[in-house]
């Protein structure tokens, strides 16, 4: 027995070796190519080269099947980027001209002694926050535009790596886990969107980073550490996206609310505490009302604004009163979360778009016939939070939204969890597809 136990850690380590003896290879090899580049290519093979070493160190490629797929990501992200940044494939965002004219500016303000945000006044806070993670890189690199474009690529694979972890936390499913994450790092619009100079893929790793040490809180693992943990990812995610934050606070406290309903024990304390949470929301609305308002009023003051473009969706359908909110979210959902449509798809990546509307659709309707079904389990309130994670995102996001081009990049952070209970149904099908 005691033979077997050595032998086990001797193959654990002679696979760790020989992953790092394979990975001192590649950084070093990327470094060199690095040399002979111009100065912007040879800073971002620079950045690829420790990202490679982060990735040796923390998930070493000899680890399991998921892991190859990880280093399979990352290669394959990493040449997209560099390629489609020398010979431009995909089409182009116009929001990272406002990202980048705005870091510009907070740069010229630091070289001048100015405020930060000096004539910036009329940007929002998400634009400001984001401008501002890109002007401390352009700071010290200068304006190298590649290397925003790795860094959110690299988010991109950390968020595949997060879906794994968080399905192996909730439904403890290894072969779930698997295809959940292998789809995250593999679907194409999200890896087009994890490659622009965009804020979206940061906000992604930040959201499922929250879910995950909410998770890891829930099951009370070392509880104080991952609140922390939770609190800050909020916090984070809420200034990359303002939004989010009444989003989210929204989401945590009628899930808490939810759980307090429906214990059976401490009836008078259930209802006080309830008592004491709505009281905490009515004084909170009474304090910061402005605030509230104008988070209330959002949906009403950029769809507007959101149907512009060849890829407008719904143009007449437009808001006059909150009834109206209502009335047309049930299109809007289908627009949003299964769109682009073929019959209304022009060019390749829209086709593309309208594909994975599709596999978005039997995902939706494999999660609705695993919830139905769904009786027991050791985590199925955390099941039931990722849920409402992804309904409360998919439902807000489609009250805005009136364009295919922002619809499949405002998803990509919610359809996951269409994914993961998906392979979850698979997995409980007698014909075993996964």
């Amino acid at each position: 027995m005691t033979n077997m136990v050595h032998d086990k850690i001797y193959l654990q380590f002679d696979a760790l070796s020989k992953s790092r003896q394979f990975g001192s290879y590649l950084p070093v090899v990327v470094a060199i190519i690095g040399l002979f580049l111009p100065y912007d290519y040879a800073v971002a093979f620079l950045l690829i080269a420790l990202l490679t070493i982060y990735l040796l160190l923390r998930y070493p490629f000899t680890h399991g099947l998921f892991y190859k797929l990880v280093w399979i990501a990352f290669i394959l992200r990493m040449a997209l980027v560099v390629l489609n940044h020398i010979y431009p494939i995909m089409p182009e965002q116009t929001d990272h001209l406002l990202y980048n004219g705005v870091a510009r500016t907070i740069m010229d303000n630091y070289s001048r002694n100015l405020p930060t945000f000096y004539q910036l006044d009329h940007y929002s806070m998400n634009a400001k926050s984001y401008s501002l993670f890109l002007s401390w890189i352009y700071s010290i690199f200068g304006p190298n535009y590649l290397l925003p474009k790795i860094i959110n690529s690299f988010f991109g694979v950390l968020s595949g790596i997060l879906v794994y972890k968080i399905v192996n936390q909730v439904i403890e499913d290894e072969k779930v886990a698997l295809f959940s994450g292998a789809l995250t790092l593999f679907t194409p619009s999200i890896i087009a969107f994890t490659s622009y100079i965009l804020r979206d893929s940061i906000i992604m790793y930040l959201s499922l980073l929250m879910v995950y040490f909410f998770c890891l809180w829930f099951k009370k693992k070392t509880a104080m550490r991952n609140f922390v943990f939770w609190l800050a990812s909020f916090l984070l995610v809420s200034i990359a996206r303002i939004q989010n934050f009444a989003l989210y606070l929204m989401l945590f406290l009628f899930f808490f609310a939810i759980l307090l309903l429906k214990s059976p024990r401490f009836r008078v304390s259930k209802w006080l505490l309830l008592a004491l949470l709505i009281a905490g929301v009515s004084v909170f609305y009474l304090t910061h009302r402005d605030f509230v308002f104008s988070i209330a009023m959002y949906p009403l003051r950029a769809q507007p604004l959101r149907a512009e473009g060849g890829s407008a969706y719904l143009v007449g359908l437009e808001y006059n009163n909150f009834f109206d909110l209502i009335k047309y979210l049930p299109i809007r959902f289908i627009y949003f979360t299964f769109g682009p449509f073929l019959w209304n798809a022009s060019g390749a990546f829209q086709y593309l778009s309208a594909m994975e509307g599709f596999f978005n659709l039997a995902a939706f309707i494999f999660t609705v016939k695993y919830i139905i079904a769904k009786r027991y389990g050791p985590y199925v309130d955390l099941e039931f939070f990722l849920l409402l994670f992804c309904l409360f995102g998919l439902f807000s996001n489609a009250l805005v939204d009136s364009n295919f081009g922002t619809a499949v990049r405002h998803r990509m952070n919610y359809v996951i969890f269409l994914f993961i209970f998906g392979a979850a149904y698979l997995r409980d099908l007698r014909l075993k597809l996964i």
